[in-house]
């Protein structure tokens, strides 16, 4: 760790913008890999959030949340003492992964099955990931505006409802099976999440559980009081865009198919 700080120290002094997006398994080194970006002034950092609101106190005590808030703190901190800023950039649900069979969040198109959460007609804030490269670029272009803050931004505000009209409207032609439901309380999740995890163990339910309340519950920050996409030039999406994305991601699941 102590070589591979070094050398991102080295990266770092010739560059003026760090961006992370570290998974959630390599998260725990964010912290330390941070300290040198700092130590060299790098102007901008940009750590690994692109998720759940960890402004809304609720969402911020989650426990699969923790590196993060650390992390938050760290760079409040750091940023304090040197010449370095940073931006936390918030986007909710990332929509792309979301739909696809291997996210699965809200949508399985394998199983042709679409989750409501909580009943399904609480709105969430959305993002897609080419949404996301545009806002890192922006934030950088919006240098002063952004330094040392949160950046919140999100393609649409929709519900697992609305949503699933949009699937059935995309699929209609498409000589497959009927798309079910799954009904899931949110709560229920957290509370198996919390059961898991306190066997010690960090499955892929303990994530899948805080970050499916994090992201629909009501309260819990998931569908955003306030976006920066006017700052930031992000024009989101409507709902024929929205219906080319999960056109797209369903293409690229039969093409993903075709070649097993």
């Amino acid at each position: 760790m102590k070589d591979l700080r070094s050398r991102v120290k080295n990266v770092a002094l010739a560059g003026d913008v760090l961006v992370s997006a570290l998974g959630k398994a390599a998260l725990h080194c964010q912290g330390r890999l941070v300290e040198a970006p700092v130590a060299a002034n790098v102007r901008r950092i940009i750590p690994s959030e692109f998720g759940a609101n960890l402004r809304n106190p609720k969402t911020r005590k989650l426990p699969t949340y923790a590196l993060k808030v650390a992390l938050e703190d760290q760079l409040a901190r750091s940023c304090r003492l040197s010449n370095s800023s940073y931006t936390l950039i918030y986007t909710n649900c990332l929509l792309d992964w979301a739909i696809a069979t291997h996210g699965a969040l809200l949508v399985d198109p394998s199983k042709r099955i679409v989750k409501l959460y909580d009943g399904g007609n609480n709105k969430f804030s959305t993002t897609s990931l080419a949404t996301v490269g545009h806002t890192v670029v922006a934030v950088v272009d919006h240098f002063e505006e952004t330094a040392n803050r949160v950046i919140c931004v999100q393609d649409a505000a929709i519900s697992q409802v609305e949503l699933l009209k949009l699937v059935k409207e995309v699929t209609a032609d498409d000589g497959g099976k009927e798309w079910g439901v799954l009904h899931i309380d949110t709560g229920d999740a957290e509370a198996q999440a919390l059961a898991v995890q306190k066997q010690g163990a960090l499955t892929s339910e303990v994530f899948y559980g805080f970050a499916v309340r994090a992201a629909f519950a009501p309260g819990y920050g998931g569908h955003f009081a306030h976006c920066d996409n006017e700052l930031l030039g992000i024009k989101g999406m409507g709902r024929d865009e929205i219906k080319r994305l999960i056109r797209h991601v369903f293409s690229e699941e039969d093409q993903q198919d075709l070649c097993h």
